[in-house]
């Protein structure tokens, strides 16, 4: 009994250590497409690929990358033209950057 329950552990550890793998490629395959989408991206859809971005680096755990990302979103926001800025979102990016602190 007590081998089988030890190579149910062992198992059980590859497995976390593939998903995990899988998560990482998952991770830095988005990173990527977030990458092109800003490339794209303008106007205050351009902010949102930048939270988006932000939020894969928080769950990467790059706090430093994601702190970037929404300084860049923040002074991109307040970047556009009144027509097109949002103060909540200038808010809400501002309140996420400090929550990164």
């Amino acid at each position: 009994l007590l081998p089988l329950l030890l190579l149910r552990a062992d198992e059980q550890e590859i497995e976390d250590r593939e998903d995990a793998a899988v998560h990482e490629q998952r991770g830095d395959e988005a990173l990527a497409a977030s990458q092109r989408a800003l490339a794209l991206a303008y106007g205050p859809r351009r902010v949102r690929v930048y939270e988006v971005q932000a939020g894969i680096f928080e769950k990467k755990g790059d706090k430093a990358a994601a702190r970037g990302t929404l300084e860049d979103a923040l002074k991109f926001a307040k970047a556009l033209p009144e027509a097109q800025r949002s103060e909540r979102t200038v808010t809400r990016l501002q309140e996420r950057i400090d929550a990164l602190k």
